[in-house]
This record gives structure tokens, C-alpha cells and sequence, in this order.
């Protein structure tokens, strides 16, 4: 890495623009029904190149210092380079038919006269004003959805593709509301557990911790990563429906609301926010395929197949979030990490066996269940499943350098108690 730092002495404005344009241009070819074959030895030709600047933009010499731009600009140089394996690495021995295309939601009417929303494919475009737009709206697309009015790729989850809000009032209402609900969770739960003092020297400062402590510590992670993960896109969507986007091309982040989970299997795939979803699906589909003979029948069933498969998109949700993590400077109290923290690899490589119990042990058990009670029998297990291994993130997130400190610089919390004190 300190080679590349070297030999990519460029500034990080620089580096990104390199990056999105030679990106652009490979996804711009994938327009071209004709020749297909040289210009996937094309695509193939430019990715390494590629990559090689967008792991610039992951590592930009100029920000090292500044931890904070750097987490961002790390997001920013892992998601453009998952779009280089995608398009030009995975995308080279994928079938046409496997490329991306944008879907259009049209109402249809059933037999009993109810509204359906139905998807319909768009053909690719041919004029270049078209590929021009196909291409930068697949580049900026991160979640599947779409710039234009009614549209969506065919990647997006369905609650992305059917998001369609009343009014541009009812946008602003329900994100808004949202944001300040956990703000104010996230608030109490502070206020709570402020200036805890930390012990960095032993791996596990959390779960040493008493029970109730290490429950409140887990619940203030699920609130500081939504308001970190949110509050980007959730600016951005505000601006851009407020100068005229429809506001169902700005889908939030959280698109569902993930309390009424039943399964572990729900809340990750459809719950849980899917910005690197597409990163990490692609990622995992090498896996997939050797696991498939030549004639295209599996080594094994599709049950071990999902397992293997799940069990590969965890461990490289693992090594971005190390990257994360690695991107904290070490100072006296936690200079003794190593790179590879075990607590936090722990979390994600543990989330596919709560996934195969949860297919082969909890779902028959609970299937003869009224419908009332198997819904709460599989939301506890949800809930204690995701708290009992979300304490070994939190660890991992402390001796990070994480959560040391309260992470909101305004507190209604503060300001009520000292008021009552009055």
C-alpha cells in the first residue's frame, strides 16, 4: 500500500474523477448490443488499471490525517472499486442477459379491480443521449434506485423498486420523524452510559460489562450506525426532492422499518440498509460458481450452496468493516491491536449459523404456532439473536476508539435535566 500511496500522489478530488470516468466508460459499453466479446476483453483490459485508483481513493495520502474524511473517502474508494469487480471482473463471464437493466413500475389492475404494481423491463438504449443517461445513472445508483420518474434497476429490493410516498409533505414527514425518533433514543441511551470509563488494555471492554449494560451498549450501536448511515443520504434526499426529484427516486436508507422483523434471514436481506448490498452479492458470485459443475448442476444442495454463499458475503462484509476499523489512528490506550480484531470478525462470520438455525431448528419448531405467537417467538429470537452478537461489534467498535466519548453534540436529554434541576 505504501508503494501505491507513492506512486498516486494526486489529490483526492483527482483521484475520484479519474476513477468515476473510467468506470463510466465501462459501464457505457455495456450498452452496445454488438461485440459483445471485445468489449468484455475491454472492460477486462481497464480493470486493473482501475482499481489501482480507486484503492487511491480508498487511501488517499492527502487525508490520512484526518480520520474522519477518511472513513468517507474509504466508503467512497471500496464501493468504486466493488463497481470495477462488478462491471469488468464478474461482468466478463456473465451472460448478456446478466447485465444491468432498468426496470419501469406500471399500475396494473387484478380481477377484483385492486391497484398492482407490476415491473416491465426497458430495452437498452440505442441513441447516446440515452446511453449517456443509462450509464450515469447506473454509476451513482448504489441501492438500485433510479433518477428517473418510475424506475428502478433490476437489483433494487422490492421496497426500493415500490417506494412511491404520497406527497413530497409525506416524504419530509416520515424521514424526518424517523431521524428524530432515534436521535432521541440514541440521546437517552448516552445520557445513560456517559463517560463510562473504558478499559482498551482487555478485547472485550463490553461484554465484561453487566447484562443490562451490555443490552443498552448493543441498542446505542443499532442507533449510531443508523444516525451515521443515514444522515448523508437523508440530506442529500431533502435537497433533492426539495429542487424537483420525485421523491420516489430517493428511497431512505432504511427503506423498511426493522422492529417487526421476524427473521434473521428478512432483516439482512430486506431490513437492514442495502448500500453495499449489491458490492457484496457480486462479490460472492466467484463462490457460487465453483461450486457449479461444468454442466451447470451443483457439488451440493441448495441449502449448503446458500449457506456457502451466505458465509462468503459475511466475510467480506468482514474485511470492509476491518478496513473500517483500521482506518482509527492508534493512540496510547489502543496502539496494542493487532489489524485483524477477532470480536468484530467474531459478529459476521457468526450471522450465517444464526441463519441455518434459524432455517433448520426455529422455523419448524414455531410453523404450528398460532400466527400471533409464532410472530413474537421469532421476533425474540430475532432480537436476542442480533443483541447477544452485537455485543462482540460493540467490542470490537470500543477498542476501535468508537463510542468513547457521546457522539451527539447536541442533547434534549441534558437540556431536560438540567432544567428540572432548576
Amino acid at each position: 500500500m505504501s508503494l501505491l500511496l507513492k506512486v498516486f500522489q494526486v489529490p483526492l478530488q483527482t483521484s475520484i474523477l479519474l476513477t468515476s470516468s473510467l468506470v463510466g466508460i465501462c459501464i457505457f459499453t455495456t450498452t452496445f448490443p454488438q461485440h459483445t466479446a471485445s468489449l468484455r476483453w475491454i472492460r477486462f483490459g481497464l480493470a486493473f488499471p482501475t482499481l489501482l485508483v480507486a484503492s487511491a481513493v480508498a487511501y488517499p495520502p492527502d487525508v490520512l490525517s484526518k480520520p474522519a474524511i477518511y472513513v468517507e473517502t474509504l466508503c467512497l474508494g471500496a464501493y468504486l472499486f466493488a463497481r470495477v469487480v462488478d462491471v469488468c471482473i464478474v461482468g466478463f463471464w456473465e451472460e448478456r442477459e446478466a447485465l444491468p437493466r432498468l426496470l419501469m413500475l406500471k399500475e396494473k389492475l387484478d380481477d377484483k379491480g385492486e391497484v398492482n404494481l407490476e415491473s416491465v423491463v426497458l430495452p437498452l438504449p440505442t441513441t447516446l443521449q440515452g446511453r449517456l443517461a443509462y450509464t450515469v445513472d447506473n454509476l451513482f445508483s448504489m441501492r438500485g434506485a433510479s433518477s428517473f420518474k418510475d424506475r428502478s434497476w433490476d437489483w433494487a429490493m422490492k421496497s426500493i423498486r415500490e417506494y412511491r410516498p404520497a406527497s413530497r409533505m409525506e416524504f419530509f414527514r416520515v424521514e424526518v420523524k424517523r431521524f428524530i425518533l432515534t436521535y432521541l433514543a440514541m440521546d437517552i441511551l448516552e445520557y445513560y452510559l456517559y463517560n463510562y470509563p473504558w478499559n482498551l488494555q482487555i478485547p472485550n471492554p463490553v461484554t465484561s460489562l453487566p447484562a443490562i449494560q451490555q443490552v443498552a451498549f448493543t441498542l446505542l450501536l443499532f442507533c449510531f450506525v443508523y444516525l451515521g448511515t443515514s444522515f448523508g443520504f437523508l440530506s442529500i434526499n431533502l435537497v433533492l426532492v426539495a429542487l424537483g426529484l420525485p421523491p420516489s427516486s430517493c428511497p431512505p436508507l432504511y427503506s423498511d422499518n426493522p422492529l417487526p422483523t421476524q427473521s434473521l434471514a428478512e432483516y439482512w436481506s430486506l431490513r437492514w440498509h442495502s448500500a453495499f448490498r449489491r458490492m457484496f452479492e457480486r462479490g460472492s458470485l466467484p463462490v457460487v460458481w465453483m461450486l457449479k459443475r461444468k454442466d451447470g448442476t451443483g457439488y451440493f444442495g441448495s441449502r449448503t450452496t446458500k449457506f456457502i454463499r451466505a458465509f462468503a458475503i459475511f466475510t467480506l462484509s468482514a474485511i470492509f468493516h476491518l478496513a473500517i476499523g483500521n482506518s482509527i489512528p492508534r493512540t496510547a490506550e489502543n496502539g496494542h491491536l493487532s489489524n485483524i480484531e477477532p470480536v468484530q470478525v467474531k459478529f459476521f462470520l457468526a450471522q450465517p449459523f444464526g441463519l441455518l438455525f434459524e432455517i433448520i431448528v426455529l422455523k419448524p419448531m414455531t410453523e404450528s404456532l398460532p400466527v400471533m405467537w409464532k410472530a413474537w417467538v421469532r421476533r425474540v429470537w430475532l432480537w436476542s439473536w442480533m443483541i447477544w452478537t452485537g455485543r462482540w461489534f460493540c467490542d470490537g467498535w470500543v477498542v476501535y476508539g468508537h463510542l468513547g466519548a457521546r457522539g451527539l453534540d447536541f442533547s434534549p436529554v441534558e437540556l431536560f435535566m438540567a432544567w428540572r434541576k432548576v
